[in-house]
């Protein structure tokens, strides 16, 4: 799925500055913080937007406000948790304070994902293309297994980025066949390799993040 494989996940100052980027993008207050305030609102936005009820809107919102503990898997034995935090603290930290429903910076994010792709580069992958994946089943409104223009713009309005002309620029280029729609895979590879791998003419690189790719 995608180009990046996991040999190539690297927390570079590339990589950084991407994920710094994808910050920004759901930044719902554009205040340079996050809370878990903040993750619930873009979750109730999208259970409101796409009419999402039982599972499925438990799935979106664990994502958006779980995410982090989903990804670390904290249901597991204290033996593994206590691994996880020598290894992992910045990441276990996260988890705490969005639990704990303190402000996250910037800084706080880049260094905690960092961490986790320096650590665990398979995880930080695996975990990606399962979140992305059930952001797709979800964008996908008419169930035809592929994402429009109008939906995408839609999708990226939900999490707070109403930017249309750079969503539309970033749909065209991933639109390699030049269908008007997008599949599972040119979707989901396209969010992995944004954000884990390091081709800087990324279709997502240049739509989002220009200056990137210089």
């Amino acid at each position: 799925m995608g180009t990046t494989k996991v040999e190539d996940v690297k927390f570079t100052p590339f990589t950084e500055g991407k994920i710094r980027v994808w910050f920004k993008m759901i930044d719902v207050g554009k205040d340079g913080c996050m809370c878990r305030e903040d993750f619930q609102s873009i979750a109730e936005r999208f259970v409101k937007e796409y009419e999402l009820t039982g599972e499925k809107s438990i799935e979106i919102q664990d994502w958006l406000v779980n995410g982090w503990a989903i990804v670390m898997d904290m249901n597991k034995e204290q033996e593994r948790i206590e691994e996880m935090k020598q290894k992992m603290p910045l990441v276990v930290n996260m988890v705490d304070m969005i639990k704990a429903g303190n402000k996250i910076t910037e800084d706080d994010f880049t260094s905690a994902y960092g961490q986790l792709i320096t650590a665990h580069p398979e995880l930080a992958k695996e975990s990606l293309e399962k979140m992305v994946g059930t952001f797709f089943e979800v964008f996908d409104h008419d169930k035809d297994s592929f994402i429009t223009k109008s939906e995408m713009q839609v999708a990226m309005r939900c999490f707070g980025y109403d930017y249309p002309e750079l969503v539309n620029t970033a749909f065209t280029l991933m639109d390699l066949d030049k269908d008007g729609k997008l599949n599972y895979q040119e979707y989901v590879g396209g969010w992995v390799d944004f954000i884990l791998g390091q081709d800087k003419q990324n279709p997502f690189v240049r739509a989002f993040a220009p200056h990137l790719a210089e």
